[in-house]
């Protein structure tokens, strides 16, 4: 049976992906050791610096993320996804040559302006995907990112715990220009009608699209639940593998351990969707925080690596509670023609939120130390649990008022979300 044309497009999307994002994972959470390479002995200021080399990337990516967007617009979405990819392969492989924290965080930040392959990835896949399969198809693009994540923490462990710390960046940089090469040979690029407002210039674009997302009082008021959730639970990623090893763990006993909470969220992320659609985001928000509160608390006592195990296992379940509601609530809230705006809202809030909660994280975690700032993330997840049950009593209320006497009779249908 002959393959439909679209066929070997997205396996090659999901590919380069998986590939893409390997390499990142592979990166990212051993910054710090990079730090200590370099010469910071002080262990306040080698936390103020790994945050600073985490969040810069991020924060960058959300600045000039609508600019991009504006770009593909014009130009078309596989230029972008090849810009990210070739783009970061350019900057990750001039880290191996840097001497001072200095030109590492100039080289993160550069990575940053031209990151992001995952948006413009997605929304290739959802322009080559026939439309009774489009929900499915993104979602499995999503996937590999999450399996990439699997890999690298994997990869990243051993490389950095078994050989010359520096070889992560060149292994990096292949890996995502192979991801590049593999877009550019294979993938076809699609062209769209221009959007009603493309005359406009980008700045209003972007305003309008705040405007829309924002004034949907739903999606707004647990936007920014979401967005403390994600700042709060950014605080200890760039120092992980420092607290492991301050365990007795290693390197790659680290990544082991992100592998695995990473594989239970991709294990959790499909019960929790069932979840939400029969109680609704908000109480299964609200249960998965609660359980985080519970799990950092734990986490802030333990004593060992093997613990240590269980205890981020268990997150990631919980986790898995979390990480979808932000689009899932902007997938329901909103109209289908300015969806696709509103989750490049919630992706930029939330990427926002993660590279401000690295920043303040290792300003923290160097004046008062690990197992204070767990215990206030914990405390903090308990307190958005609460704000959700509200959220949800407030929905509840609201929808059980008779409407308007000049609206017709109607009955919102399905579950507080």
């Amino acid at each position: 049976m002959k393959p439909s044309p679209w066929t070997i497009p997205l396996r090659t999307l999901w590919v380069a992906n998986l590939v893409a994002a390997t390499g990142m994972f592979a990166l990212v959470p051993f910054l710090t050791c990079f730090v200590q390479e370099l010469g910071v002995t002080d262990a306040a200021a080698r936390h103020r610096w790994a945050g600073w080399l985490v969040g810069s990337a991020p924060i960058m990516a959300a600045l000039v993320g609508p600019l991009w967007g504006g770009i593909g617009d014009r130009f078309g979405r596989r230029a972008m996804v090849a810009r990210a990819l070739f783009g970061g392969a350019i900057f990750v492989g001039l880290m191996w040559w840097a001497e001072s924290l200095w030109s590492m965080l100039g080289l993160r930040a550069l990575q940053g302006c031209v990151a992001g392959f995952v948006p413009p990835a997605l929304a290739l896949a959802s322009l080559l995907a026939p439309e009774e399969r489009r929900a499915y198809l993104t979602g499995s693009i999503q996937s590999a990112v999450s399996a990439g994540a699997v890999l690298g923490y994997l990869l990243g462990g051993y490389v950095t715990e078994h050989g010359s710390l520096r070889i992560i960046f060149p292994i990096c940089a292949g890996l995502l220009g192979l991801a590049g090469i593999l877009v550019v040979a294979l993938v076809p690029e699609v062209r769209t009608a221009p959007r009603p407002d493309a005359r406009s210039s980008l700045a209003a674009r972007i305003v309008d699209d705040y405007r829309y997302t924002l004034g949907i009082p739903a999606l707004a008021r647990f936007l920014a639940i979401l967005v403390a959730v994600r700042l709060v639970g950014s605080m200890i990623d760039p120092h992980f593998v420092a607290f492991v090893e301050g365990l007795g763990g290693s390197r790659d006993l680290a990544g082991a351990i992100l592998a695995l909470e990473q594989g239970a969220i991709l294990i959790a992320m499909p019960r929790f969707a069932r979840a939400s659609e029969r109680f609704g985001y908000r109480r299964t928000f609200a249960a998965a925080a609660l359980g985080l509160c519970a799990l950092w608390f734990v986490q802030s006592r333990v004593q060992s690596a093997g613990a240590l195990i269980a205890v981020r296992i268990a997150s990631g379940l919980c986790l898995g509670g979390i990480a979808p509601v932000g689009y899932g609530l902007a997938a329901r809230e909103t109209s289908p023609e300015r969806r696709g705006s509103a989750m490049g809202t919630v992706f930029q809030a939330l990427a926002f939120a993660h590279a401000a909660g690295t920043l303040i994280g290792g300003a923290v975690v160097g004046a008062i130390g690990f197992r204070p700032v767990m215990l206030g993330v914990g405390a903090s997840f308990g307190c958005l649990a609460a704000l959700a049950l509200r959220e949800s009593r407030k929905d509840r209320a609201l929808r059980s008022l008779p409407p308007p006497k000049e609206a017709p009779s109607w009955t919102a249908e399905g579950e507080d979300v």
